[in-house]
């Protein structure tokens, strides 16, 4: 397990909509992270080429074994549709402090208390779960 920033998860999740994680990986070893940028314009990708020079920190985060530093409430929206691929008032709901309503898997549950910052909690009740500050 390792700790990323908010925006090297973005990064990430962007790359590997267009390579494979084999791809990354090797693109990494072979210096040609910079390439990186030319092929995902929506993001800089400055923070997934840093993560690059890191190799063993890399394979680790895109195999989804991260725990993000710290995460705000539009920055989990985020990453609950850009990860896991839940859409907001039709996989969940959102209040002011809380994600409610998450039907999740175990896997799913797992991979959402393994990512979440110390600042939320992800708490099942009944067939539900929810994600708190």
């Amino acid at each position: 397990m390792v700790t990323i920033n908010l925006l090297q998860a973005y990064e990430l999740l962007a790359l590997q909509e267009e390579l494979t994680n084999e791809e990354i990986l090797q693109q990494a070893k072979d210096k040609e992270a910079g390439d990186w940028s030319d092929l995902i314009s929506e993001w800089p990708m400055e923070e997934a080429i840093k993560l690059s020079e890191q190799p063993e920190v890399l394979k680790e985060a895109l195999a989804g074994n991260y725990t993000i530093s710290y995460i705000t409430m539009p920055g989990l929206i985020n990453l609950l549709q850009k990860r896991f691929g839940l859409q907001q008032d039709k996989d969940f709901t959102v209040t002011n402090t809380a994600i409610e309503r998450l039907a999740l898997t175990k896997d799913m549950a797992d991979a959402i208390k393994k990512m979440l910052s110390t600042n939320w909690s992800l708490h099942q009740q009944d067939s539900f779960y929810t994600i708190s500050m």
